[in-house]
């Protein structure tokens, strides 16, 4: 059943999910929704770069395999508490937050309904994105993980939530939210991961609600299964004095499409964004980024590069609004992408909408090939030419590598760009 037939939605079973009148209600707009404007199509213009055919014609199912917990024996490693979600189910037998000494609770979405109110959280970031995966993960709002930081934390190690698909043809709709309280710092990993070439679907959403006075890094590590699709978007409210550091590396997956969202809602508010995309074979690679800027002296920081290789596309478009209100801003926004073949194809758009005239913002993108002339050098110093074009690809890519606060995953992307 692809994603778009009736008989796939009468896959849903609401009963998994409390008796909840609100959520009851955001379930049967975000139907409504669904039926009215249905998937994305090229005619969006945030979607024209992004042909979604192949997708939509391949059957998929809503089911994990029994067996799902047995196939995961290759998880990724990375210093800090783990989380483990298998197929979108929370396994508390693989992972170790029960060892968390501080302040920190950690939910199954499942969980959290029963024993909390998730009413002024869920959706309430999400409800300014309108196409058909953001409506399919409020309709299938099920599974995921909610974290909620409580006031004066100090974590002293990372978040790490792996998001381990183990089943072909699953479809698997997450939706997760984090919420701190003020006066918080901590470092938070959001990992998708795979157990072999396996064709399926990640459709996730991530709220994250950024107190006063809280310093948050957030990594987002996409390593899917090259037959693999995945969708997310990831969207931040920051209130005073606020700062998030947000790092996104997309590597893995046949086609990707990784949004990034953050309102700066309240004075001296302030992220930094990075990120990398690598992209071989076929893969496309679609990086939406939007900033905005709703508050005076609030700050925005963007830096992304991609490497492309072989037949593969990437896009970015970042999107900079720099609303009435917002006066003694600052935004940067740049993007670099090199070529490392003739048949790889990029297409950048930085954008600003500035609607206030006490700012100070810039942006710039660059789109460039290995340069022969450094290319020549290596080699007449005795190194062979595919050494040398990897010498290359890692002086472009060190500067945002090396700026990663996270040494775990500063090394472990670094070798990822062997």
């Amino acid at each position: 059943m692809n994603l778009t037939q009736p008989s796939y939605l009468n896959q849903i079973h609401f009963e998994q999910i409390q008796n909840l009148p609100w959520l009851d209600t955001l379930k049967k707009t975000a139907l409504e929704q669904f039926n009215l404007s249905g998937m994305p199509s090229i005619r969006n213009d945030n979607w024209k770069y992004s042909n979604l055919q192949l997708l939509t014609k391949q059957n998929f199912h809503l089911q994990p395999a029994l067996d799902s917990q047995s196939k995961a024996m290759d998880l990724p490693n990375l210093f800090g508490h783990k989380i483990v979600f298998i197929d979108g189910l929370l396994k508390p037998e693989l992972s170790n937050f029960k060892d968390i000494k501080e302040n920190v609770e950690v939910y199954s979405l499942t969980s959290a309904l029963a024993a909390m109110d998730l009413k002024p959280y869920i959706n309430q970031l999400a409800k300014s994105v309108d196409h058909g995966f953001a409506n399919l993960n409020t309709l299938l709002l099920q599974n995921g993980l909610v974290l909620k930081i409580n006031r004066d934390t100090r974590l002293s190690q990372p978040l790490h939530c792996i998001f381990y698909n183990t089943t072909p043809g699953f479809s698997n709709h997450l939706r997760n939210i984090i919420i701190t309280e003020p006066n918080c710092e901590f470092e938070f990993i959001e990992h998708y991961y795979h157990a072999g070439e396996l064709n399926y679907v990640t459709n996730s959403m991530t709220e994250v609600f950024v107190a006063e006075n809280t310093k948050m890094k957030f990594y987002k590590l996409i390593e899917e299964s090259q037959q693999a699709y995945h969708v997310s978007h990831t969207l931040f409210s920051q209130q005073a004095h606020s700062q998030t550091y947000a790092f996104s590396a997309s590597q893995q997956g046949r086609f990707i499409r990784n949004d990034i969202s953050i309102q700066l809602a309240a004075e001296h508010a302030a992220c930094h964004l990075d990120g990398i995309y690598l992209t071989r074979g076929k893969q496309h690679v679609d990086q939406h980024t939007q900033i905005h800027h709703l508050k005076p002296h609030t700050t925005s920081q963007e830096y992304y590069k991609g490497i492309l290789h072989d037949f593969s596309r990437a896009i970015f478009n970042g999107q900079v609004f720099v609303h009435y209100d917002a006066h003694h801003c600052d935004a940067k926004q740049s993007n670099k992408n090199l070529l490392l073949s003739d048949k790889a194809e990029v297409d950048t758009r930085p954008q600003l909408e500035i609607y206030n005239d006490d700012v100070r913002c810039a942006h710039g993108a660059t789109v460039g090939q290995i340069d022969e002339n450094a290319l020549f050098y290596l080699c007449s110093r005795g190194i062979d030419v595919a050494t040398a074009r990897q010498m290359l690809m890692h002086a472009f890519a060190q500067d945002i590598i090396d700026a990663i606060p996270n040494l775990d995953i500063k090394n472990y992307l670094a070798g990822k760009l062997s």
